[in-house]
């Protein structure tokens, strides 16, 4: 009987499973590195788009700010001319048919200007008694505070006579 001794170790062969393991490894490591890129990059997607959207949000505010800023400032516009016409101390109109009253019968307004109660007023006369006669009525008239007669000129067939008048606007408020 003859034994052989091998003296020399036998090779061990490499298992397959041990080769299919770590192969299995890499792709696994692989793939999950792929999906982890993929996850990231949708991320940074996402916060761009976030960035984009939150811009936005903050030009719409700003512009709504600046819309409600000319609210504010169109609505402090439309009190402050409110306030202003409650103040407005008489309807024009009203100062002109009280005027007219009392002209002469050959009188003619040739101007009249009304501003914050005062008058400044113009008128054609046949002569310089009219201006005068004028002058008395405008004195005794209610809503007249205060009258002037400053000049009396005269003009081609007549006369222009040139008044001031303030007016007392409690008197032709109660009128309206």
């Amino acid at each position: 009987m003859l034994v052989e001794v091998n003296l020399l170790p036998r090779k061990e062969r490499k298992s397959k499973i041990f080769v299919f393991g770590v192969a299995s490894s890499v792709l696994l490591l692989a793939a999950v590195s792929v999906l982890a890129f993929y996850y990231i990059s949708s991320l940074k997607e996402n916060i761009a788009q976030m960035e984009k959207q939150a811009s936005q949000v903050e030009q719409q505010a700003s512009a709504l700010q600046a819309e409600l800023n000319d609210s504010v400032s169109d609505f402090s516009q439309l009190d402050h001319t409110v306030t202003m016409l409650r103040d407005y101390p008489v309807a024009s109109s009203q100062v002109v048919a009280n005027a007219s009253k009392l002209l002469p019968s050959a009188g003619y307004f040739q101007s009249l200007q009304y501003h914050a109660g005062s008058i400044s007023l113009n008128i054609l006369l046949e002569d310089d008694i009219a201006a005068a006669y004028y002058f008395n009525h405008l004195s005794n008239a209610e809503w007249v505070n205060e009258v002037t007669l400053s000049s009396v000129a005269e003009q081609g067939d007549g006369y222009i006579a040139h008044y001031q008048i303030t007016v007392n606007a409690d008197v032709l408020k109660g009128g309206r």
